[in-house]
């Protein structure tokens, strides 16, 4: 049995508000524990209850780690549905906060995610730059019409592109926060 340190921000106890079971989450469930996983949605702060996270009527989205992992785990939220990001899913994201050795130097870096606020919903969607959409789009017809020529370096390449546009687009609406201190060993 594994032992929880009190320290972490990882509970033992896991809630969850999705109470439907069926076979595949018993098969789920018996591969982490073979393979000492746990589930961290509804453990840690931000996600105390385990949260639904489609379609409003079930947990099917999961962040999963080994117990060695737990110290660095900083929250995990669940947060509100929105149809531009996905047709049933509501997006989650994990923080994580540890520390980097670089020049006999400890680093401790926190990065501060760019957290989806519906205040600036608005704001995003019109202040999307169209032509790079139409770029984007104009890709996916060309890749999409070259398809007995498609090379995973074409999909990669245009998958880096779609999450560097979002990306940089919600870092620009929303902001990014970094913390960075240095402290000698």
């Amino acid at each position: 049995m594994l032992n929880f340190d009190m320290s972490c921000t990882v509970h033992r106890e896991r809630r969850n508000c999705d109470t439907h079971v069926n076979n595949y989450d018993h098969r789920f469930i018996d591969f982490l524990q073979y393979n000492n996983l746990y589930i961290l949605n509804g453990r840690t702060g931000g996600d105390k209850i385990g949260s639904l996270t489609c379609k409003g009527s079930s947990a099917v989205d999961y962040f999963i780690c080994s117990p060695n992992v737990f110290k660095l785990i900083s929250s995990l939220n669940v947060h509100d549905f929105y149809p531009l990001l996905s047709d049933a899913h509501n997006p989650i994201s994990l923080t994580l906060s540890f520390n980097v050795l670089e020049n006999d130097e400890k680093i401790y870096f926190k990065k501060n995610p760019i957290l989806w606020n519906e205040k600036k919903q608005t704001e995003y969607i019109q202040s999307l730059n169209m032509d790079k959409i139409n770029a984007i789009e104009k890709s996916l017809n060309n890749l999409k019409s070259t398809t007995n020529t498609i090379k995973q370096e074409h999909i990669d390449e245009l998958v880096n592109s779609i999450s560097t546009f979002f990306t940089d687009h919600a870092k620009y609406v929303f902001g990014e926060k970094n913390v960075k201190q240095r402290d000698l060993l």
